[in-house]
Formats: C-alpha cells, sequence, structure tokens
C-alpha cells in the first residue's frame, strides 16, 4: 500500500501555511503574552487588552510553581491567537522606546554630572551653554557643596542632589523640544 501525501484544500487565491508557519506564529503570539507578564502594572494598564486575557496575565503574574506558570502561558497564547494582536506589538513597541529614552537621558545625567564634578569650571560653562534655562547658582551651589563634603555620606547625598537637578533640567530641556516639534 502506498501513501499519498494529503493535498491541501484548494481555496482559490490564498495559499495555506504550513504546520511549520503556525507553529512559528503561535510561539510568537505567546512571546507577545510573555512580554506582557514583564511589564511593571503601570505600563500594562497603558496596553489595549481584552478583559479575558489582562486577568490571564495577572493570573500568571502570581504564579510560582514552574508547570502551573507555562500551563498559563500556553493558556495566554490561545488568547492571544484569537484577537487580533496588533495593538499590543504597538502598545510594546511604544513602552520600549519610552524605555530607550529614559535610559538614554539617565546616562546623558550621568556623563554630565561626572564631567561637572571633575572637570569644574569649564564643564560648567558648556552645561549652562547647552541648557540657557538653568539655575547657574542652585547648580554652582550643589557642585560647591559636593566639593567641601568631608564624608562619603554628605558625598553621595551631594552627587544624588545633583543628578535629581540635571535630570529634571534635562526633562525640562526634552518637553520644550518635544513641545517645538508638535507646533
Amino acid at each position: 500500500m502506498s501513501r499519498k501525501a494529503k493535498q491541501p484544500a484548494d481555496t482559490g487565491d490564498t495559499p495555506v501555511p504550513s504546520k511549520t508557519a503556525l507553529k512559528k506564529q503561535m510561539h510568537e503570539l505567546q512571546a507577545v503574552g510573555e512580554q506582557l507578564l514583564d511589564l511593571p502594572a503601570r505600563r500594562l494598564a497603558s496596553v489595549p487588552l481584552p478583559d479575558v486575557l489582562r486577568e490571564a496575565v495577572m493570573l500568571a503574574r502570581k504564579m510560582h510553581k514552574f508547570g502551573a506558570l507555562n500551563r498559563q502561558k500556553q493558556y495566554i497564547g490561545k488568547l492571544m491567537r484569537r484577537i487580533d494582536a496588533q495593538p499590543i506589538r504597538k502598545a510594546l513597541a511604544a513602552i520600549e522606546q519610552e524605555g530607550l529614552a529614559e535610559k538614554h537621558s539617565h546616562k546623558l545625567c550621568e556623563i554630565w554630572r561626572d564631567r561637572l564634578l571633575n572637570e569644574g569650571d569649564p564643564a560648567l560653562e558648556g552645561f549652562l551653554e547647552k541648557y540657557r534655562g538653568s539655575d547657574r547658582q542652585q547648580l554652582r551651589q550643589i557642585i560647591r557643596k559636593h566639593q567641601k563634603a568631608g564624608s562619603e555620606i554628605v558625598l553621595a547625598t551631594e552627587s544624588k542632589k545633583l543628578y535629581r537637578f540635571l535630570h529634571a533640567v534635562l526633562a525640562a530641556d526634552e518637553k520644550t523640544v518635544s513641545d517645538s516639534q508638535e507646533h
């Protein structure tokens, strides 16, 4: 007896995806669902999810047993296959971009803080030239306190104050730039 290969049903112009392609698509949707598990609650709230999927994600976050968690992830993947995942993917991409912008801002603050503390006045003039809305007096005061600090605790405190000041200035500058681009 010879076996005949199953011929896909003729559906006109649309090709039937292979079993491998379907499985790959299922794994991709499950991976998107797993990304939802890693989001902080504040960011998860901004993602457009059906109630059933949101409940499944919240339940999975509470699970600690490996097998139960894997089954719940598979269930989330199953739910993802039933809905249009494109809005969820877009929301996750936007959240990722926000995270990259935050990392960039953090790194820039650290660079300026180190330059201001190590290079002194030349770095201060460069910062004030680049960020014209900065309060020169307050910035000098924080730097001076850091330089006069005797203990490690005071050094760390003043370094944090300088970082917070720089973060506020850079955030205000970023907001000004984004507002001017919108108009």
